[in-house]
């Protein structure tokens, strides 16, 4: 067997791609919501070049200031901690340019100027989110609840997710962000959407080298393997926002389903994001 590449500290790449999918999974459950809040874009917009640099510093001070005190990584120096912030800062920033361009929020024709301010703005609390996830949440496996085979194990699982996907999506279902968001985006972004929150949630179960991980890729059975319960969390993402958008926006399914479909595309994302960290607790 070839033995990985190392990186500095003996990190390995897959220790790499670990530790940035956990820094991910930090700035989707602190950042979400957030990216789904208009005060948020409409605040952006007051922002002068200055503030943008001022905001980006501050994203990189607090995220180098906590990796001081915890960190990425065990070797907690100063250098690593600045390289650790600005890579967290890093996370945060394509993370907020991305799912704000699937929800619509930015696209090829806004402003660069103004782009930029939006995602610096939403930047900050995803970058601190990331440090906090690499710092305070256990890499590797560790004792925890024994995997469960069958119908018994599957339940719980579902369960869980449900329960995650209501809290999340919960936080965002009663505003009125989620109708103008779903009435402006088109097919490709809602393609988008669905794609990246499969891949989010796999990442975060499955990538992300949080406690549990190597438990639940053992664990046997078609809707328990990685890719089955993949789809089934997403299935229940789907769902619950569904049953959000019925129930909060008032849309009937017959009379616009165009609109219901995008809706709950739209919520089903930070469903998505409450069900997989609902995952991580067992």
């Amino acid at each position: 067997m070839v033995k990985p590449k190392e990186g500095p500290g003996g990190h390995t790449w897959g220790d790499e791609v670990s530790d940035l999918m956990r820094g991910v999974t930090g700035a989707a459950i602190i950042g979400v919501p957030l990216l789904y809040t208009m005060e948020v874009w409409q605040g952006a917009s007051a922002l002068t070049s200055l503030n943008v640099v001022a905001l980006l510093l501050l994203a990189v001070a607090v995220s180098t200031g906590y990796n001081a005190l915890s960190g990425f990584r065990s070797d907690r120096g100063l250098i690593r901690s600045l390289m650790d912030g600005v890579e967290a800062v890093g996370i945060g920033l394509i993370f907020a340019a991305l799912v704000l361009w699937l929800i619509g929020v930015i696209d090829l024709g806004t402003p660069p100027a103004e782009a930029l301010r939006t995602v610096a703005l939403e930047a900050l609390p995803l970058s601190v989110g990331a440090s906090i996830a690499n710092g305070q949440f256990p890499a590797g496996e560790t004792e925890g609840i024994a995997a469960e085979e069958g119908a018994k194990g599957l339940l719980r699982d579902a369960g869980i997710t449900a329960a995650g996907a209501v809290v999340f999506a919960g936080s965002v279902a009663p505003t009125e962000e989620i109708v103008r968001i779903a009435s402006r985006v088109g097919a490709a972004e809602l393609i988008g959407l669905v794609v990246f929150s499969l891949l989010l949630s796999y990442g975060i179960i499955f990538v992300a080298d949080f406690s549990g991980k190597d438990r639940r890729r053992q664990t046997p059975g078609l809707l328990q393997s990685p890719a089955g319960e993949t789809l089934l969390a997403y299935n229940i993402a789907l769902t619950i926002a569904f049953l959000a958008v019925v129930v909060f926006h008032g849309i009937r399914p017959g009379e616009s389903p165009a609109l219901t479909l995008a809706a709950t595309v739209v919520m089903a994302l930070p469903a998505a994001v409450g069900g997989a960290a609902g995952r991580l607790l067992v």
